[in-house]
């Protein structure tokens, strides 16, 4: 084992499945176990990816009780900047409005770490008073990493400093590649929908800014156009009070019927993408949607509004349909353009699949990573220990990369370091997410 490892300690808010959870654990689990030692930290520690962490990174709570201004939460940051001095940490990387706030100033405190702070979104859920402490936070940062050029315009916008401001776009392990299965026992049977009728799905947390009163609208549109579609909605109800079952009354307003099927959340999401004909993803605010990767790695076309990373994912008439938000006749009207011509829409699903293993690969996403912790500590001298930096840059890697499913099931990590290995595109297809370990992890409370 190199003892002259750079020492990361990566900070997330909880373990739910979501998007940057999810693209955080591909990252821990995806580093070069040679080159980089990860610690975990987080607010909560709780949630089904917690147990897909690689079982020898030990996983440190640092709870946030209330709000950042009473004096238990107070005492938790003054505990982290003590513990990174004292487990001698040389990158702090926070995902998230709340990890950014809480760890990056005690970071900067403890006068050791370089600090990365991530900002996933362009401040669509951001109150004002919450825009200028991020800018604060930002400031206070070495480097500010968004996942997509619409983040990057954002946070330049806010006033970030251009010469801090990274991009890495999220990554995911692209599936292998399968045909559509219109018959079987999957949803299709499970909900009584023929095979030879169109099959739309809307994947994602039911929350407002997703726009999916917009997708249930384009469905009464393409009903009174006497036009037989069904509607998938996949995704697990938010906190956001009473949204679902506003949602649920619209629907029945709409006389949908059996039209929209909310299923809630699906583990085996990749077999239902195997079922259906397109992805919409009618988003009011996007930063970089996996969802939409997922779906163009699958080989389905999409329809999305042209907000946020969206244009830089979906390429307009080669990859899917891209609209304009809020406009519900303009989702329909894609939705009829794909299911009348199957050949265009076969077409667009094949170049998206062919741009996901370009250009958005887990490989892509880590190198980068890995290459900008390095810079960082490169650029700000030795890493504490009686090694150089080159001690630990060696040529490339040939580890193999942890996998997490990319939708919503989610498999075991794999080893540290195993065989190099197959291209992107001759993996195999993504598991379901396994039952919770039985092993025990190391953990620290710091509460």
């Amino acid at each position: 084992m190199n003892t002259n490892r750079i020492k990361v300690l990566k900070f997330l808010n909880h373990f739910f499945i979501g998007g940057t959870e999810r693209q955080f654990v591909h990252v821990a689990n995806g580093l070069d176990a040679s080159r980089f030692e990860v610690e975990i930290a987080c607010m909560k520690r709780d949630g089904p990816l917690l147990d897909v962490l690689r079982q020898e990174m030990p996983v440190h709570l640092y709870p946030l009780k209330g709000s950042f201004y009473n004096r238990h939460s107070l005492w938790s940051q003054l505990r982290f900047a003590r513990d990174l001095r004292a487990r001698r940490i040389d990158i702090v990387h926070a995902y998230g409005w709340y990890p950014d706030v809480f760890a990056v100033p005690p970071a900067k405190l403890s006068l050791r770490p370089r600090i990365i702070a991530s900002v996933r979104d362009a401040g669509a859920y951001m109150t004002p008073s919450k825009v200028r402490v991020l800018k604060l936070v930002c400031s206070l940062a070495d480097s500010v990493l968004a996942n997509s050029g619409a983040g990057r315009d954002w946070l330049l916008a806010q006033g970030v400093k251009e010469e801090k401001v990274e991009v890495i776009r999220n990554g995911i392990e692209v599936p292998a590649k399968t045909g559509w299965k219109r018959e079987g026992g999957g949803i299709r049977k499970e909900f009584g929908i023929p095979a030879d009728v169109p099959l739309c799905a809307c994947i994602g947390r039911v929350v407002s800014g997703k726009g999916i009163d917009l997708y249930l609208r384009a469905a009464r549109i393409l009903a009174e156009q006497g036009r037989d579609f069904r509607f998938l909605m996949i995704g697990v109800l938010s906190s956001e009070r009473n949204y679902g079952s506003e949602l649920e009354r619209l629907a029945r307003e709409l006389n949908l019927g059996n039209r929209v099927i909310f299923t809630g959340e699906r583990r085996n999401v990749c077999e239902i993408l195997r079922e259906v004909d397109m992805v919409v993803h009618p988003s009011l605010t996007e930063g970089l949607s996996n969802v939409i990767l997922e779906a163009m790695g699958t080989g389905l076309p999409v329809v999305a509004t042209r907000v946020g990373g969206n244009p830089e994912l979906v390429e307009d008439e080669r990859t899917g349909l891209l609209v304009e938000p809020g406009d519900a006749d303009a989702i329909a009207r894609a939705i009829t353009r794909l299911a009348d011509n199957f050949g265009m829409a076969r077409a667009f699903g094949e170049a998206g699949r062919q741009r996901i293993i370009q250009e958005f690969s887990i490989g892509r996403m880590l190198r980068q990573t890995e290459d900008l912790y390095t810079r960082l500590v490169e650029r700000y001298g030795s890493i504490g220990r009686s090694s150089t930096i080159s001690s630990v840059v060696p040529g490339p890697s040939t580890r193999s990369l942890p996998r997490v499913s990319n939708t919503a099931a989610v498999p075991t990590a794999a080893p540290a370091a195993p065989p190099t290995p197959a291209p992107e595109a001759e993996r195999p297809a993504m598991a379901p997410m396994p039952a919770p370990s039985t092993v025990v992890r190391s953990t620290v409370d710091a509460s």
